[in-house]
């Protein structure tokens, strides 16, 4: 198996792990699972993606993340 294909669950997909999560996507791992009980944060970021702002380089990404709830999580 592949390093791109294991998975990986954020829990406290927060600031910080909204940004690590989006991050480790960006850079190619696609088993990334962001996981919260604010399902309002989840809400957005399953519809409009990850936003970071990186102020020091000019640069905003939107990065397309999947989001739960703990719940929601059928996985270990």
């Amino acid at each position: 198996m592949n390093v791109t294909d294991k998975k990986i669950a954020i829990y406290g997909a927060g600031a910080m792990g909204t940004t690590l999560g989006a991050l480790l996507t960006l850079g190619g791992l696609k088993g990334v699972h962001l996981i919260t009980r604010n399902t309002a944060h989840i809400d957005g970021l399953n519809t409009n993606g990850a936003q970071i702002v990186c102020e020091a380089e000019g640069k905003e990404l939107c990065v397309p993340v999947t989001a739960f709830t703990p719940d929601q999580m059928t996985e270990k």
